[in-house]
């Protein structure tokens, strides 16, 4: 039961986006993107 519980409650993967201090996109996830206001928008710097 606790495997059960284990695969609904913790995350495969997590999504992220860092930047610099100049808030430069640097590097992204694969699905980041899905959370943007405007995701075909989005470039690397």
């Amino acid at each position: 039961m606790n495997t059960i519980l284990e695969k609904l409650l913790v995350p495969y993967y997590t999504e992220y986006l860092v930047i610099d201090q100049k808030f430069f996109i640097l590097e992204t996830s694969s699905n980041a993107q899905r959370y943007a206001d405007i995701p075909y928008d989005w470039s690397l710097d």
